[in-house]
């Protein structure tokens, strides 16, 4: 029993650390920076967000402005959309039309209170 005990211990002790971790949180970036060199220096952004953070993976999805309006919408619509999105002023109503903004109120008021 003692060394059935001391395997089960030893097994235990053994394992890697990642695999006792939670995965980390997956974040999925919509923006319309197509042009070659801004998808590669928002990727150096990312890389360094990822490199400091290793609980959250951002990844970037660069979309095409003249297909995004109707696309964004039917995405979110159908559970499928991005978890963050850039958006210029006339595309903003849009979103909030479909109930897509998550207010950042709460979130402004603690800033503002560490100031």
């Amino acid at each position: 029993m003692k060394s059935i005990l001391k395997l089960a211990l030893a097994t235990t002790m053994l394992m890697p650390v990642a695999a006792l971790a939670q995965e980390p949180v997956e974040v999925t970036l919509w923006h319309m920076e197509q042009p070659p060199h801004r998808v590669a220096r928002v990727q150096e952004l990312i890389d360094a967000f990822n490199a400091a953070n290793p609980d959250i993976v951002v990844k970037q999805e660069p979309q095409n402005w003249g297909e995004v309006y109707a696309k964004a919408p039917a995405a979110l619509a159908a559970g499928q959309g991005p978890d963050m999105l850039f958006a210029i002023p006339d595309f903003t109503p849009i979103l909030k039309d479909i109930g897509a903004l998550t207010s950042v109120e709460d979130f402004v008021k603690e800033l503002d209170a560490e100031a």
